[in-house]
């Protein structure tokens, strides 16, 4: 059994890395299992050469417990590190609380639309 790692997306979705690879949520199944899918499942917009990459990974509370088919592409542990990164980032600031400052002004308003 593995753990896996969770990261955040530029939208807030999760997806798990595993072995130099991302996978991104597909649907939840019976008994709290979760299918996830290879990020690179999908044909990517002008990319005609990429291979549409099948594997699979079934997590149940946060443990490896399947995987389907092998990937079609090599590991890119550099592209891990990379979404790794931005996940921090896109927590680390939605974690902070962002204060506006107050404006205050000793002046009388002026309607400026008369």
């Amino acid at each position: 059994m593995f753990q896996v790692e969770f990261l955040e997306s530029e939208r807030g979705h999760r997806k798990v890395a595993l072995d130099g690879f991302i996978y991104v949520k597909q649907k939840e199944l019976l008994g709290g299992v979760v299918s996830y899918e290879c990020d690179r499942r999908r044909k990517r917009k002008g990319v005609e050469s990429e291979l549409q990459c099948r594997a699979k990974i079934k997590i149940l509370n946060n443990i490896l417990i399947g995987r389907l088919h092998d990937h079609t592409h090599p590991p890119d542990p550099a592209r891990v590190e990379a979404r790794r990164r931005v996940s921090f980032l896109n927590s680390s600031l939605s974690s902070e609380a962002i204060e506006m400052p107050e404006v205050i002004t000793t002046e009388p308003q002026v309607d400026i639309m008369r």
